[in-house]
């Protein structure tokens, strides 16, 4: 499957341009850059319109920061929930991360993480599922070292969302989840974790929270 860029719309193809057999689809999208890493510089794709919010430049930044100053990226098994572009498993990987698997809701979405992949020579390191993330975590066999939760604000699933990721017990100690959230949701403490890290800017909060021993 290839990508073709058109303007600021991208198609993916399952037969030869032109050719018998061709099935494409089209979603309006924009670019965004790797800020650091082996792959900084370069761009990949992220939904144009209101259904997917992109983390910025400067909340990627500063999140990145702030989880290498706290575990190793480098080697990391990265889970990706509600993935959206995927800028943040893109980013992982391009700072040493070894995997990630990439899980959203929106197909159209997940085919345009798998076209970034594949313009970033890194497809072979992602995994994208098209999938409602709460039906389908607990059957995630992955050992994630560190984990990204990036839902739309208006959800307000985060203290769910590490809930489930408690439950599934699998994220190891000193492993990370690091959830992007509105103002208006406060993550609580459970048992098991610890706050690592808490940032906000704008509407945009960031909570990091670590994996205790058990």
């Amino acid at each position: 499957r290839r990508p073709i860029i058109t303007g600021f719309a991208y198609r993916t193809c399952s037969g030869p341009i032109g050719g018998p057999g061709i099935n494409c689809g089209t979603t309006l999208v924009h670019s965004m850059r790797i800020i650091a890493g082996t792959l900084k510089g370069r761009t990949f794709f992220a939904p144009a319109g209101t259904n997917t919010r992109p983390t910025t430049d400067v909340v990627r930044e500063a999140l990145f920061d702030a989880l290498a100053s706290r575990c190793s990226i480098e080697g990391a098994i990265v889970l990706d929930l509600c993935c959206g572009s995927g800028a943040l498993s893109f980013e992982a990987l391009s700072r040493g991360a070894l995997a990630s698997t990439c899980i959203d809701v929106d197909p159209a979405v997940c085919k345009l993480v798998r076209a970034s992949a594949q313009t970033l020579g890194v497809s072979e390191a992602v995994t994208v599922i098209a999938a409602d993330v709460p039906r389908v975590l607990a059957d995630i066999a992955l050992v994630p070292t560190i984990v990204f939760y990036d839902a739309p604000y208006a959800l307000m699933r985060a203290n769910q969302t590490v809930a489930a990721i408690s439950k599934m017990d699998r994220v190891p100690a000193g492993g990370m989840v690091v959830l992007e959230h509105g103002q208006s949701e406060v993550v609580l403490a459970m048992d098991g974790w610890e706050q690592s890290w808490h940032w906000q800017r704008g509407g945009t909060v960031i909570t990091m929270l670590r994996r205790l021993e058990k």
